[in-house]
Order: C-alpha cells, then sequence, then structure tokens
C-alpha cells in the first residue's frame, strides 16, 4: 500500500489534523507535522524513484541526488527526528 503524503495546505485543511478546521483558524500541532515528516522520509527512503521524481520536478544546476539528501537532513535536523524516530515510526 502506497502512503499518501501530505501537504502543509491538506493538513491544514483536514480536521484530522487541524482541530479548528472550518473555523477560518489555520492550525497543525508540531507533533503532527513531525510524525507526517517521518512519513515523508520513509517513503523516500523505501522508494527512491519516487524520491527522484519529486526532485525531477524542479531545475536544479546540482544533481539531485545531492539535493535529496540536503533536504532529508533539513528535515531531520528541525523536527529533531533521529534514526530511533524513524524507526519506531511517526508517533
Amino acid at each position: 500500500m502506497e502512503t499518501k503524503l501530505k501537504t502543509l495546505k491538506e493538513m491544514e485543511n483536514s480536521e484530522e489534523y487541524n482541530p479548528y478546521f472550518g473555523r477560518g483558524i489555520g492550525y497543525i500541532s508540531f507533533i503532527k507535522l513531525r510524525q507526517e515528516a517521518i512519513k515523508w522520509i520513509k517513503e523516500f527512503n523505501k522508494h527512491p524513484d519516487k524520491r527522484h521524481a519529486f526532485f525531477r520536478k524542479y531545475k536544479f544546476k546540482l544533481p539531485s541526488e545531492i539535493y535529496e539528501v540536503v533536504l532529508i537532513d533539513w528535515i531531520k535536523h528541525f523536527f529533531n527526528i533521529n534514526e530511533k524516530d524513524l524507526k519506531n515510526g511517526a508517533k
């Protein structure tokens, strides 16, 4: 089964992620964002072809593989995600 990765806009417009959905308040908890970030990293690591396709959409001057590593490292740093978090899943 393929994982559906959500964007911030999709999360903001979803009752599952935004407890204030429908009240005109844009809110997503950090915990929910972190859970989704873990899903993105796992999906990109599990399906390199999907990761490559995502980065081919953009016209970078450097090989896309460099950007892939940098992006995944940035996501890990920003959300304080370590290998243990990736093994345990999105909690």
